[in-house]
C-alpha cells in the first residue's frame, strides 16, 4: 500500500492556478475527501477526484440544457456531449467548472431571449450568482457579464429596475473578480 507521507512530498510551482478560488476544485476535493474516507490509496484519490469533476460536469451540463429555450437545446447538447467537454470534464482541473458555469450562464441569458414574459426575481438571482461564479471560477470569464446589458428591457418590470439590476450584477460579478484575486495574490508564496 502507498502511503502520502508528508517527508516525501516535493513543492512545484503553480503561481499560475494558485489564485483561483475553491469553487473550481470544489467536486474534486470531494472526491479525495471520499476516496480517503473509503480508505483508498492515492491513486484512488486520483480517479474519485476525476470521478466527481465528471459527475459535476455533467449535472451542470445537465441544467444548462433543461434551462435552456428549445431552439438552442440541441445546440448546447452537442457542445456539452462534444468530446473535447468530456475530456475537460475528465481532468483535476479548474477548466470542467470553469466550462460547465459559462456554459450555464449562456444557457440561462439566451432563454431569456426567447419569453415575453418579465424575469421572476429567482431567475435574477441566478443569472446574477451565475456572474459572480464566472468571476471566481477564473478571471477573464466575468467579461461574459459584459452580455448582460443586451437583455430587453422587456423581461424587466421596468426600466429602473432594469438599470438597478445590471450595475448590481456587473459590480458583483467585476468586484467578486477583483476581490478574489486581490485577496490571494499577496499570499501567493513561492517558496525557494
Amino acid at each position: 500500500r502507498l502511503d502520502a507521507a508528508p517527508m516525501n512530498q516535493c513543492f512545484t510551482e503553480f503561481a499560475n492556478t494558485a489564485v483561483y478560488s475553491p469553487l473550481v476544485y470544489a467536486p474534486h476535493v470531494l472526491g479525495v475527501w471520499l476516496a480517503r474516507l473509503l480508505r483508498l490509496p492515492p491513486l484512488g484519490w486520483f480517479y474519485g477526484a476525476r470521478l466527481l469533476g465528471v459527475v459535476a460536469g455533467w449535472l451542470l451540463a445537465g441544467w444548462c440544457v433543461r434551462l435552456a429555450s428549445a431552439p438552442w437545446r440541441p445546440v448546447f447538447l452537442h457542445l456539452l456531449m462534444a468530446p473535447m467537454f468530456m475530456f475537460e470534464a475528465a481532468g483535476i482541473s479548474a477548466d470542467p467548472m470553469t466550462n460547465s458555469v459559462a456554459f450555464l450562464f449562456m444557457a440561462v441569458l439566451l432563454a431569456a431571449l426567447y419569453t415575453d414574459s418579465p424575469f421572476p426575481p429567482k431567475r435574477l438571482l441566478l443569472i446574477t450568482g451565475l456572474a459572480g461564479a464566472m468571476g471566481l471560477c477564473k478571471a477573464p470569464y466575468f467579461l461574459l457579464s459584459l452580455l448582460l446589458p443586451f437583455l430587453p428591457v422587456s423581461r424587466f418590470s421596468s426600466r429602473k429596475e432594469r438599470a438597478a439590476w445590471l450595475l448590481g450584477t456587473l459590480v458583483f460579478s467585476w468586484g467578486i473578480a477583483v476581490a478574489w484575486n486581490a485577496s490571494v495574490k499577496s499570499d501567493v508564496v513561492i517558496p525557494s
